[in-house]
């Protein structure tokens, strides 16, 4: 390997090397120099040969801050293109959403091809951005359908429990339901009963 020329501290050395070729793809090189705290891989200056610059003390600890940076900033876009695309299907489905009703405090609403945590959440954000008392949240999922009963909790500490409702409009598709007593979901296998059980839902929350 030529010899480099003497740096002083903060500078940086240039070595030339050859670098060995492997089915068509240059090898990793590793090299060990003595005085320098750090190397990196420069441009090529010739078939098979890398130029190597060696970095110095100060120079490295900056270079390498500056690298962490980097993979810090690649880390936080990478997280916020997950939260994106974890949210995406509900923003998409908050999109669908049909207000069937929204008088007295109740929202009926529907939306397609949801059902469980993803139906309850989206009753969730439908009664925060309309500041309701209570949501009745319908949807149709291969031949299945779910009611929603999602409840403000002045509603149940005047007694109303989401569960007894859910459970008396699951009469009307076919179904039963369960859940807590401020947030239950109903299922049947009657998709046409939905409209029926909707309006047996509000008038139980109204009249409690």
């Amino acid at each position: 390997m030529p010899s480099a020329g003497s740096a002083s501290a903060g500078q940086t050395r240039s070595l030339m090397t050859s670098v060995p070729v492997v089915a068509g793809v240059e090898a990793d090189v590793v090299a060990l120099v003595t005085g320098v705290s750090a190397a990196r891989v420069g441009s090529s200056v010739g078939s098979g040969v890398r130029r190597i610059e060696a970095i110095t003390a100060g120079e490295a600890w900056a270079h390498l801050h500056a690298r962490s940076e980097e993979l810090d900033g690649a880390r936080v876009e990478l997280e916020r293109a997950r939260k994106e695309i974890a949210k995406g299907p509900k923003g998409e489905a908050a999109s669908e959403v049909v207000i069937r009703d929204e008088s007295d405090g109740i929202v009926v609403a529907e939306v397609k091809a949801l059902k469980g945590s993803a139906l309850k959440d989206l009753s969730d954000q439908i009664r925060q951005s309309k500041k309701a008392d209570a949501v009745l949240l319908g949807s149709v999922d291969d031949g299945r359908v779910y009611l929603v009963v999602n409840l403000d909790p002045s509603l149940v500490e005047k007694g109303l429990d989401a569960v007894q409702v859910a459970r008396k409009a699951a009469e009307k598709i076919g179904g039963g339901g369960g859940g807590r007593v401020n947030l239950a979901e109903a299922g049947g296998k009657d998709p046409e009963g939905l409209p029926q059980a909707y309006e047996v839902a509000r008038n139980e929350i109204a009249t409690a």
